[in-house]
């Protein structure tokens, strides 16, 4: 028994399909290739924090470590349950960082911070698929004690000029023969 295809202008109905898939295909690789590039950016951009975070963790007072933190909302905005972890612990951090303190409370205000921190950094490790240990986040890092002996010479420069400079303190000088 020999079925008759369905024809419209002349044109059988595979060949119709034909045609389509034809013209079709390529438009939607294009729409799916640009879906995925645009995933890949947003994963890169999200990487880049975690590894800027991780990097700078000892000297979080580094200009790209800053600017890493305040790109966490941008990056990780969406309705994501792991995307809306990281910006909680974000914002709980940040709030942690805007508390006052003064040389009685900094070291609680240093512990709560750190803490929190680290909170930031699990949350996104587990969005970014790593496995993180908290000790290893907290320990596993290198900062030279000569880094810290600078900083603390470059910070007491620096108040010691401010402090000549807003008539604070005089300058003494000695005449030597």
């Amino acid at each position: 028994m020999l079925e008759v295809m369905p024809m419209w202008l002349g044109i059988t109905l595979v060949s119709w399909l034909t045609i389509t898939a034809i013209a079709l295909g390529p438009i939607l690789a294009l729409i799916i290739q640009g879906k995925l590039n645009r995933m890949k950016e947003q994963l890169d951009r999200k990487l880049h924090i975690f590894r800027v975070l991780m990097a700078t963790r000892a000297t979080r007072l580094a200009p790209n470590h800053v600017e890493a933190l305040n790109a966490i909302e941008v990056e990780f905005y969406g309705d994501k349950e792991e995307n809306k972890k990281v910006v909680a612990a974000w914002r709980n951090y940040s709030n942690a960082l805007a508390q006052p303190f003064d040389d009685n409370t900094f070291a609680a205000w240093q512990a709560k911070h750190f803490a929190l921190f680290l909170e930031l950094l699990l949350a996104m490790a587990e969005a970014l698929k790593y496995k993180f240990e908290k000790v290893t986040l907290e320990r596993e890092v290198y900062y030279p004690k000569y880094f810290g002996e600078l900083t603390i010479d470059q910070e007491n420069i620096r108040k010691s000029v401010v402090k000549v400079l807003g008539g604070e303190t005089p300058i003494s000088v000695r005449l030597r023969e």
